[in-house]
């Protein structure tokens, strides 16, 4: 075991790595910058931002939109809002992985109506951590303002994984795993 943690993540991507190449799922690297697009089958991975020029605080940043047919999902990082063009409407997405782990400065009231996601998933430590107790409280009202937006959240601190899937006839499929 590493002191500083990095050996078990490293055998956790081992260990997905294999289950991937095991479904035939294809696995790569890529550097990539704003504008930029890659094709995988039926679906589109474009890079909306870094944004490297803005002189915000969380910039450079990435946020990927994948897209197959009508439906879409935006994975926003830890983007700062306040660094991005909220009138982009490419910014609108069916699925949103939340930005700032649901931290409130990356989610605002803004940023989700810009957004408008049908589910919104947030990946959140498991409760008892330092981070976890500290923001329990922000991440209450940042779910609180998705529903009020008309988004279905999800937590994975209490929903495990949440498995998305573009479905041949166009939807969306998402299924937790507790």
């Amino acid at each position: 075991s590493s002191k500083n943690g990095l050996q078990p993540l490293y055998k956790q991507f081992i260990e997905v790595s294999r289950v991937l190449r095991k479904k035939n799922i294809n696995i790569f690297t890529l550097s990539a910058e704003k504008g930029d697009l890659f094709r995988e089958r039926n679906a589109a991975c474009s890079v909306l931002y870094p944004v490297t020029d803005s002189g915000a605080s969380e910039a450079p940043n990435l946020m990927l939109k994948l897209e197959s047919g009508a439906k879409s999902m935006l994975i926003a990082g830890n983007i700062d809002p306040s660094a991005i063009n909220l009138e982009d409407a490419r910014l609108k997405s069916s699925v949103l992985l939340l930005p700032g782990q649901g931290a409130e400065a990356n989610n605002t009231p803004e940023f989700i109506k810009a957004v408008s996601p049908e589910h919104a998933v947030v990946q959140f430590a498991a409760r008892g951590t330092w981070w976890a107790n500290k923001a329990e409280a922000g991440l209450a009202s940042v779910l609180d303002l998705y529903g009020q937006a008309g988004a279905k959240a999800y937590r994975t601190d209490r929903s495990g994984a949440v498995v998305m899937e573009f479905t041949p006839s166009g939807g969306i499929s998402l299924k937790t795993m507790m």
